[in-house]
């Protein structure tokens, strides 16, 4: 028994991590306890570690990502639907212990050529799987039936992956992404590497990968591609730096040759298919910016995005959209601004450290893989322009293996002195200090952002929810009521205190929000809710309407897609008697509302009998 416990502790990195190929498909696919049995088995790496170096070390770099799995923790405990957000968790829950585990489990020692060859084939695997489990039917700008209807899907019907058996087949758009950001990984690997195998070997794996990036189609996958491929040529002469400025002249010069009229009606209008992804876009970010206005300090819990923006933050053009199609925004809306901050924090110190050991690598294969490393870091970064490969989603866990790979490789490097006792109170205490901050110049916020997720978990699922007490009530009443206090021009505070009042039955207090909810929205709804028609009359295509016939645009389409909500009626309603001078058109929304039986009852009779 002694000899084995020695040969353990002899060779616990190796063991270290060879269980991460137990813990990574136990997390990726969270089925009843196989989570629960990669965290012990983590949670045991970890304390065997402590065991064997005088115990827990914390490290000042480690302090940011201490902030992240708090908020992590956080977004799952304040979620609407904890079976959203629970796949998340695990997600990023898996994303730190595989950091953790490679930066401290690997080091120069290792073979470099192991880890560029490990590096290849997770982009050779996941080129492969790819191909054979894509559904090439949502495929949207070229439409090829007579290649895509060739190309195999044979991975079908995974069990436990979080997808429903009708729409087992994986999304281009994140086959793309994920192809966007492995394909610079392999680049300087393919190019400058000693051993010819290995050069073949990339080649073939960077081709493999290009090609599937170019049969998904995905923008956000290209720009990946184009952002990580830049740093790589960075990497090889800082001349490449002129192709910023050419880029920017040539783009300068189409915009004045097509003309900004020309070019802003193509990209703005729903018609084209290039357009259509501008302006949802647009529409998403403004709901997004809606909901991070409102719930800062928290986020709007993981995974929650389409959620709270179907039942809360409705757009105007959008249907089912999964997150918030901007990294960093995404990273807020989950995480709250504490795990925006701490996110930035911990990836700006890793791009230093790993920047420094560029230039301080003397060996020519660690150099290669930690420019390959920060290509794809950046190329991650890259298609968080436009859009989001959330924290927590399946394919983030290579995200976190090319991060883990960087700490490593210039772990050997660090030769800091042991950080000073105002350095440790700093990174404790800078994240609060700027929440706090915040605050300050935001008072209203705390009370807005804690009333409306109360609220949201009373009035979930609306307009279906049933409020039971006036107990369960009275927390995000006093909150959201604090909130107009401070500040009276919170339009989503008169919106959902008008929600419970209406669950409740006091119609008179409903009305009176929903009308204080309507006045305010009238005040710009253009640029509230319609950010694509903001700038079509920025670049006079469109003439300006009156604010009320704008508005009237809005909350019909609010209204056409939920139809069950006497809410669409009544704000319809408000704004048809009080600012068009349509009192009979008022009058027939609401028979309307009442004919379609809309919920909650007897809001909309009592609106009738009351106008």
């Amino acid at each position: 028994m002694k000899p084995v416990l020695h040969y353990c502790h002899q060779h616990f990195n190796l063991i270290s991590l060879a269980s991460l190929l137990l813990i990574i498909p136990l997390l990726i696919f969270p089925y009843n306890a196989f989570p629960h049995l990669a965290l012990g088995l983590a949670l045991l790496l970890l304390i065997w570690h402590w065991s064997g170096s005088g115990g827990p070390k914390i490290r000042l770099e480690d302090i940011p990502l201490l902030f992240l799995l708090g908020m992590t923790l956080l977004g799952y405990a304040i979620s609407i639907d904890q079976s959203l957000s629970l796949p998340r968790l695990w997600g990023i829950i898996l994303g730190l212990i595989i950091f953790f585990i490679l930066r401290n489990a690997l080091s120069a020692k290792f073979q470099s050529d192991w880890m560029a060859l490990v590096l290849v084939l997770l982009g050779l695997s996941m080129a492969g799987i790819g191909l054979l489990g894509t559904d090439w039917g949502q495929v949207r700008l070229f439409d090829l039936p007579g290649l895509y209807k060739h190309l195999p899907t044979l991975i079908r019907g995974l069990p436990h992956s979080n997808v429903f058996r009708n729409d087992d087949l994986i999304g281009p758009r994140m086959v793309g992404i994920t192809m966007g950001i492995m394909a610079p990984v392999v680049l300087p690997m393919l190019a400058w590497h000693k051993r010819p195998w290995l050069r073949a070997l990339a080649a073939i794996a960077f081709l493999l990968m290009a090609g599937t990036l170019l049969l998904t189609q995905s923008i956000s996958g290209l720009l990946a591609l184009i952002a990580g491929t830049f740093i790589v040529l960075l990497f090889v002469s800082r001349w490449f730096l002129l192709l910023i400025p050419i880029v920017l002249s040539a783009f300068v010069g189409l915009v004045m040759t097509i003309g900004p009229e020309t070019l802003g009606t193509v990209l703005l209008s729903v018609e084209d298919v290039g357009g259509i992804g501008v302006v949802l876009r647009l529409d998403i970010w403004s709901r997004a910016w809606a909901m991070l206005w409102d719930m800062p300090y928290t986020g709007i819990g993981l995974n929650s995005f389409d959620a709270i923006m179907q039942q809360f933050y409705p757009g105007y053009l959008l249907g089912f959209t999964p997150d918030a199609h901007n990294l960093l925004l995404q990273t807020a809306l989950d995480l709250g601004l504490p795990g925006l901050i701490a996110f930035l924090w911990f990836l700006i110190s890793w791009f230093v450290k790993v920047i420094k050991g560029i230039k301080k690598e003397d060996s020519l294969n660690n150099r290669l893989l930690l420019i390959g490393v920060t290509a794809g870091v950046v190329a991650y970064l890259g298609h968080g322009l436009i859009d989001a490969l959330m924290l927590g989603s399946k394919p983030t866990f290579l995200v976190w293996v090319l991060l883990g790979v960087g700490a490593a490789l210039t772990r050997s490097q660090e030769t800091k002195p042991k950080p000073k006792l105002y350095q440790w109170v700093l990174a404790w205490l800078g994240v609060p200090l700027i929440i706090g901050i915040i605050a300050l110049i935001r008072p209203a916020s705390l009370y807005i952002n804690l009333g409306a997720l109360q609220a949201h978990k009373l009035l979930s699922p609306f307009p279906s929810a049933q409020i039971s007490t006036q107990a369960d009530v009275e927390p995000a009443r006093m909150n959201l009521e604090k909130a107009i206090e401070m500040n009276a021009s919170l339009r989503q505070a008169h919106l959902l205190l008008a929600r419970i009042d209406s669950l409740q039955g006091d119609f008179s207090a409903a009305q009176w929000h929903y009308k204080l909810r309507v006045a305010l929205d009238m005040q710009d709804p253009v640029t509230n809710y319609n950010p694509a028609q903001r700038l079509r009359l920025f670049l006079n295509l469109q003439m300006p309407q009156e604010p009320s016939a704008e508005l009237g645009k809005i909350y019909r389409a609010w209204n056409i897609r939920y139809p069950n909500r006497a809410e669409g009626y009544v704000l319809n309603s408000i704004l048809a008697s009080q600012y068009q001078a349509y009192p009979l058109k008022a009058k027939s929304l609401l028979e309307a509302g009442i004919k379609a039986e809309a919920q909650p009852p007897g809001l909309l009779e009592y609106m009738l009998r009351n106008n």
